[in-house]
């Protein structure tokens, strides 16, 4: 290996198998900060009376020891472990009654929680955010966990309902939520939970209702995140972020990833930044892929949401799952990373911290001038 330094960029000459090669890194091209890599707890029940057993709080605690240390220093331990620093609550839809009665403590919340804290230990820098998979269901055209929208009469009262969420969770519980999501997957209505938004009721909702009661409540440097949607379509961002009223109250762009990362998805916006904020196989139901091609398949979406897509922090589908699901898969007493997800991802997140910024390089193959 050999290396020069020409005006700003330093081009190191490698040679792997059968071919020689010159990288050039260009220190003054400078693209993204990162602000960390993270998962999620995979479904929308923290503080929810549904499947109190359930979820990755559950998963993880219910490990003996030493079992359960290791894993969680596995997950949030930049030193033991990969050092995810980036968490996803599931926002319950089971607060408040329609009278006002208040709920807080119930069923999975607990669970949530108690991995959350165990990842604060662990890392005093996590960010925390949530969402929602459905409002309340007595706030919705169809009262049922899947199906329907949010009434507009219930705008402002479920803006209301989202920033009591965010206050209790550092009032209670010691969380502070550095962002809240409007909705997972506002295009989609599935059975488990789910709400439909039109673009239009995603402006309006941020513009008229969840933007202001979060300055009015004194949580203004909660950061809004919109669209959360599948696939790439722009079209769910674009009536907010085509209004400056909307616009202002916006502080990430969060998308799911489940297509060809390599396309672009909706591009950058000055003082917005780019989350993908779930990410796991395609098609849905791979979960439990287990081999180096599928984890390949992981690293390749999660290098495109990075370079082709200028990403400031990018999330797995969850931190653990039952059998093979999850980072780390967790079966009754033992937990495994059978699932080589975990490593792709580690390369990230160990070794990228946040804070760093990257910066331009490009490959050329010498000899045959081929750019890789």
């Amino acid at each position: 290996m050999s290396a020069r330094l020409t005006s700003f960029a330093l081009i190191v000459s490698i040679t792997c198998g059968a071919y020689a090669y010159d990288v050039t890194v260009r220190w003054n091209e400078v693209h993204q900060k990162i602000s960390g890599f993270g998962a999620g707890n995979g479904c929308g029940g923290a503080y929810s009376n549904l499947n109190p057993g359930t979820g990755e709080g559950w998963n993880i605690r219910r490990l003996p020891e030493p079992a359960r240390t290791e894993c969680l220093n596995l997950l949030f331990d930049s030193t033991k472990g990969i050092g995810l620093n980036c968490f996803r609550f599931g926002e319950s839809w089971e607060l408040e009654d329609p009278d006002g009665t208040w709920h807080w403590g119930a069923g999975r919340g607990p669970q949530e929680v108690w991995i959350a804290k165990e990842a604060l230990k662990r890392n005093s820098n996590m960010k925390f955010w949530s969402a929602p998979w459905t409002p309340p269901l007595w706030m919705k055209t169809e009262q049922t966990v899947g199906g329907g929208a949010l009434q507009r009469q219930y705008y402002q009262r479920y803006a209301d309902y989202k920033c009591r969420f965010i206050r209790e969770m550092k009032e209670k519980e010691g969380i502070q939520m550095m962002g809240n999501s409007l909705q997972n997957e506002p295009h989609f209505n599935p059975s488990y939970g789910g709400c439909n938004y039109t673009p239009e009721n995603i402006r309006d909702f941020v513009r008229d209702y969840f933007g202001p009661t979060l300055v009015r409540e004194g949580l203004a440097d909660v950061k809004i995140m919109i669209p959360e949607s599948n696939e790439a379509q722009p079209q769910w961002a674009q009536a907010a972020m085509n209004d400056p009223e909307a616009a202002k109250y916006v502080g990430i762009l969060a998308w799911h990833q489940y297509n060809d990362g390599n396309q672009p998805y909706f591009g950058t916006v000055e003082g917005k930044e780019t989350w993908f904020t779930e990410v796991g196989h395609d098609p849905w139901g791979g979960m439990g892929y287990t081999g180096w091609n599928e984890a390949l398949w992981v690293h390749n979406q999660l290098y495109g949401a990075i370079v082709n897509n200028d990403a400031n922090s990018w999330s797995y589908y969850q931190f653990a799952g039952d059998g093979n699901g999850g980072l780390a898969a967790v079966d009754g007493a033992n937990f495994d990373v059978t699932a080589k997800d975990v490593w792709w991802v580690g390369h990230y997140s160990k070794f990228v911290r946040p804070g760093w910024v990257r910066i331009g390089t490009s490959v050329k193959r010498v000899g045959d001038g081929a750019m890789l």
